[in-house]
Parts: C-alpha cells; sequence; structure tokens
C-alpha cells in the first residue's frame, strides 16, 4: 500500500506500530490511574493508621512526655506538645520556646535534651531539665528537633496561652512582641481580646493593642483600617512601620493612605528623636572610656616618668577577665559582672606589677626608652591573647536587665 513502509529485520509497518503505540500508551494511562487511585488509597490508610498512632498511650510526668519528644513520630509529637503545656510546669516555657526556635536538640551520648543559648556557629549548651552548662555545642553530638509548619502555629498558640496567663510581665510582653513579629493567628486575637481587658501594665496593654490594630489592617473596611492606622501611629516597632510603608503606597482608600503618611510622620519625628538621645549617649560611653584611658596614660607619665604604650593592653586583659568569667558562670550573667569588676582591677594590677618589677624599674629617668620597652610588651600581651584565647572575636553578653 501507497505511504506505508516496511521495517526489514522487524516486519512492523508504521501503520502497525502507530497502532502499537497507542495501544501502549492506553495502557500506561490505565495502570498509571490505577497506581494513582492505589497511592490515593494508600494514603488514606496511612492517615487512618496515623490518627490510630496519635491515641498512644503518653507519659503522664514532664521528664518523661520530654524524653519521649526526640524519638515520637511527628503524628505524636503534637499530641505530647499538648500535654507538655498542660502539666504547668516552671521549665516548660523556655523550653517549648527553645522547640520552636530549633534550640532544644537531643543527645543521644549521653541521653539527654539540650537547650542552645543561641542560634549562633558554637552557641553554649545547657541540660533543658538540671540547667547545667555543658560547654560549647560543637564538642557534643546533637540531633534537632524537627517540626512541621503545623506544629509551629500550635506552639505559638500555646506560647501565647501560657505567657498571657503569666503572673510575670516580661513573659506577658514577651508574648506580645512575639505576635507582633511573626502575626496572630485567630486563635491568638480571640485570646488577646479575652486577657487585654485584665491586663495591669500598660507597656503590655499597648503591645497586645499594637497586635489587634496590626490585625485589623487586614479588614475589608476602609474606617477599620483608618482606625487601626490612627492606633498603630505611636507603635515604635519596625513591623509596624513596614506596614503602614506599604498602605501609604497601596492602600486602595486615599483616606486610609493620608492617615498612614500622616501616622508615618509622627513615627520618623519619634525616632529622630530617640536617635539623637542614643547617639549622645553612645558618644558620653565612648567618651568616658577614652578619657579613662587618658587619664591612666596622664598619670603613669606624671608621676612616674613613663611613656606606658601597653596601657591599652592592660584594659584588654580586663575585658577578657570579664569574658571568662562568663564562661565560668554561664548561667549566672549578672554575678559575673559584678565579680568581673574587681577581677579585671586584680588582673591588671598583677600584670602591671610584673611589667614594673621586671621592666620599667631599671629604665626610670628615660622615657624614650620606656615607650620602646613597653611598645614591645605591648606585643608580647597582644600574641599572647591571641594564642590563649585565638584571634576570633570574644563577645560577652549583657544581663538581662541591660539589654534593651
Amino acid at each position: 500500500m501507497a505511504g506505508v513502509i516496511f521495517h526489514r529485520r522487524t516486519g512492523i509497518t508504521t501503520v502497525n506500530a502507530q497502532r502499537l503505540i497507542a495501544t501502549t500508551f492506553l495502557l500506561l494511562a490505565v495502570a498509571t490511574g490505577n497506581v494513582w487511585t492505589g497511592s490515593a488509597t494508600a494514603h488514606a490508610e496511612d492517615s487512618v493508621d496515623t490518627a490510630a498512632d496519635a491515641t498512644v498511650t503518653l507519659p503522664t510526668d514532664f521528664e518523661g512526655l520530654l524524653y519521649a519528644l526526640p524519638d515520637a513520630e511527628l503524628s505524636e509529637r503534637g499530641a505530647i506538645i499538648l500535654a507538655l503545656a498542660a502539666t504547668r510546669d516552671e521549665r516548660v516555657l523556655p523550653i517549648l520556646g527553645a522547640l520552636l526556635d530549633g534550640r532544644l536538640q537531643s543527645s543521644s551520648d549521653p541521653t539527654r535534651l539540650v537547650l542552645l543559648a543561641d542560634a549562633s556557629d558554637d552557641p553554649q549548651a545547657a541540660d533543658a531539665l538540671s540547667g547545667d552548662a555543658l560547654g560549647a555545642s560543637s564538642a557534643l553530638s546533637l540531633d534537632r528537633i524537627t517540626l512541621n509548619n503545623a506544629m509551629r502555629g500550635q506552639l505559638r498558640d500555646l506560647l501565647a496561652r501560657l505567657q498571657l496567663s503569666s503572673t510575670v510581665v516580661r513573659e506577658r510582653m514577651a508574648a506580645a512582641r512575639r505576635m507582633i513579629a511573626a502575626g496572630a493567628t485567630p486563635e491568638s486575637l480571640a485570646l488577646i481580646n479575652e486577657h487585654l481587658p485584665n491586663e495591669t501594665d500598660n507597656d503590655v496593654r499597648d503591645a497586645l493593642q499594637t497586635v489587634l490594630d496590626l490585625a485589623a489592617l487586614d479588614s475589608e473596611d476602609s474606617a477599620i483600617r483608618a482606625t487601626a492606622v490612627t492606633g498603630l501611629a505611636h507603635a515604635l516597632y519596625p513591623e509596624v512601620h513596614n506596614r503602614l510603608t506599604l498602605i501609604a503606597s497601596d492602600d486602595a482608600d486615599a483616606a486610609v493612605r493620608a492617615a498612614a503618611t500622616k501616622a508615618l510622620r509622627e513615627l520618623d519625628t519619634r525616632i529622630s528623636r530617640y536617635r539623637l538621645l542614643e547617639n549622645v549617649f553612645f558618644g558620653l560611653s565612648m567618651g568616658s572610656v577614652l578619657l579613662l584611658a587618658a587619664v591612666g596614660l596622664a598619670i603613669t607619665f606624671g608621676v612616674m616618668g613613663v611613656i606606658n604604650m601597653a596601657h591599652g593592653e592592660l584594659m584588654m586583659l580586663g575585658a577578657y577577665t570579664t569574658w571568662v568569667l562568663q564562661q565560668l558562670m554561664p548561667n549566672h550573667l549578672a554575678a559575673s559582672l559584678l565579680l568581673s569588676i574587681p577581677a579585671a582591677f586584680l588582673v591588671a594590677g598583677i600584670v602591671g606589677i610584673a611589667i614594673e618589677r621586671g621592666v620599667i624599674r631599671f629604665l626610670y629617668g628615660r622615657p624614650l626608652e620606656t615607650l620602646l620597652a613597653t611598645f614591645g610588651i605591648s606585643l608580647i600581651l597582644q600574641q599572647a591573647v591571641r594564642s590563649i584565647f585565638s584571634p576570633l572575636n570574644r563577645s560577652v553578653s549583657s544581663p538581662a536587665f541591660m539589654s534593651g
């Protein structure tokens, strides 16, 4: 037949080949449909199994629930988190907060739950139950406890509920700030409306009202959005400034855009005032440090006739003394800071006495030679610090009463 080509080796014409290909695709389509149907059935069966697994018996004590968390299936972790919150243990808030932030990790050698101080490259670790310091996390074998998005939302609502019911003002403020940063769910908004009339602290009440006003910005009613914008004109949070900036340029209602522009002007005026005060404060702080160094140099030269080029290195030793004390007392930052004040004087004083007895006393009356000698001592002290503490920066943490 015309238009039909016969393949010599296989004996298949193009017409037969087309029929064979069509039949093959038809069979594949049927098989694929069966596979998808079977997958959906298997998924439904897995959901039933998961629901059945979620009804397993959980420990009733706080420690048992906590140790069951790392090895539990994802379907069980939600139930364990709810059970942990229901214990009302005083340790539950920091532990659930660390779990949400990814700072709660498990160690199998030995078996324990570990809290990391922060999310840096090599944070300090502590036992989640006892609070005992465990040193740098790099020295431990740790596994992160994973969560899905549903559990994270559940944790945020639980933390908000627990913190808002706390008797500590700091905890209630932390809950409000968390919702300002991450946004509030409908459950959180209902909780705020329930708690707000009974709130006694003005700052916490203002922060909770800010959460409600931010949520009201999503309303379809322009009058509600305008009222919320007016209420946010005094909220000095970056999230508020960002939302008002978007509304001032993108909102469909002209009155709302005008209110947002006015609120932004008020916020920018207040921010500029606070920045001026901040610059004055930091300027006085830095100036006091430079003045202290200058007075020390002047006294040393005026009384002893010595040009001490190692004066800055002696101040450096006082700073490293503060850092060492914080490493020795990681769970008592305030006490370590207070102890570091006399300790820094002692360390710097002992090193100064050693410099005077070993070098300076042989050079009195020769100021230029003291300049050269103390310059060499400064290089020795710098290299000693690099060798002992490494050339990397070491940060000193501020206690809670100095933060903010």
